[in-house]
């Protein structure tokens, strides 16, 4: 795959082109009606897409509904925040742990008194 980059003026311009090794040689991958081209090994598209806040072409990879995998930043923003969601629950699951036992301790204490 080659993402030939050129930027033009303001614009920044990416033209994707991809071969495909034959016996003969490698052969050039046509591209689909939207621009994109079948990454056959991985069961992706890859084609370009508008960056959300810079509002410039970048490459982007799309999953067999056409929906974009995701970009870096927003895997790595959701892996962050998963990766905290999964520490917090993890903090109370034991703290919630140690509360039974010290409860069950002084319940076994109270009983200790009472006999």
């Amino acid at each position: 795959m080659i993402a030939d980059v050129r930027e033009q003026g303001e614009d920044r311009v990416i033209e994707l082109i991809g071969y495909r090794y034959q016996r003969t040689g490698y052969q050039r991958i046509p591209l689909d009606e939207r621009g994109w081209i079948r990454l056959e090994p991985v069961h992706l598209w890859l084609g370009l897409s508008r960056d959300r806040l810079g509002n410039y072409e970048r490459l982007a990879c799309f999953d067999r509904t056409g929906a974009e995998v995701g970009d870096y930043t927003a895997i790595s923003t959701a892996l962050a925040a998963e990766t905290r969601a999964r520490a917090e629950a993890e903090a109370r699951a034991t703290a919630e742990a140690e509360a039974r036992a010290e409860a069950r301790i002084r319940e076994l204490e109270e009983r200790l008194r009472q006999n």
